[in-house]
């Protein structure tokens, strides 16, 4: 009579497994670490994306030197890595109130007005290059950045925006966004 009474306690026992909500509360956490680690390994610093500036990396996987103040560095301490070295740009100096500092000062005097269809080269950026946005208006994410003498395509505009004239461009590759006028010259 006492194996009877144990069979079916036993029977009920590993049937039951875990409670319902765990069927939902493990894969939910495992989304959830995931959806983490991704965001935290492909998504650059908000700064990065706010400047245009590709923010420097360190390569996943590599161990980077430490070294205390005193130490001297030695070869083994610093490996070479497959890193690449992003060049730095300077700040833009800010040339209108509103403008948010994100163009260098355009010369002044007369330019031959643009028009759709026209080719287009960057100028008067000292250098620096020219933002390509997404949308006419410096609150508009950076799509690229084009060199100076960079020639382009207009193929959409004017808009005005954040005390600037906007014409949307394309480049050689096809990559296209906005730009302000007073930083291109017409072909």
């Amino acid at each position: 009579m006492s194996r009877e009474s144990k069979g079916p306690s036993r029977a009920r026992s590993s049937q039951e497994g875990w409670p319902k909500w765990m069927y939902f509360a493990v894969p939910a956490l495992v989304i959830f670490v995931v959806v983490g680690l991704w965001w935290a390994l492909f998504y650059p610093p908000s700064e990065a994306v706010e400047s245009g500036v590709a923010a420097p990396t360190r390569p996943v996987g590599v161990a980077q030197p430490t070294q205390s103040p005193t130490e001297q560095p030695t070869l083994a301490a610093f490996a070479p890595t497959a890193t690449t070295t992003l060049p730095t740009l300077p700040p833009p100096t800010p040339t209108q109130e509103g403008a948010a500092a994100d163009q260098p000062a355009a010369p002044e005097g007369p330019r031959e007005p643009l028009s759709i269809g026209d080719m287009a080269s960057v100028c008067c950026t000292d250098g620096i290059g020219l933002r390509m946005r997404s949308g006419a208006g410096t609150g508009h994410p950076v799509v690229k950045m084009l060199a100076e003498d960079k020639v382009v395509e207009v193929v959409g505009g004017p808009q005005e925006a954040t005390g600037f004239t906007w014409w949307q461009v394309r480049d050689e590759v096809g990559t296209s966004g906005w730009v302000a006028s007073e930083f291109l010259r017409k072909q």
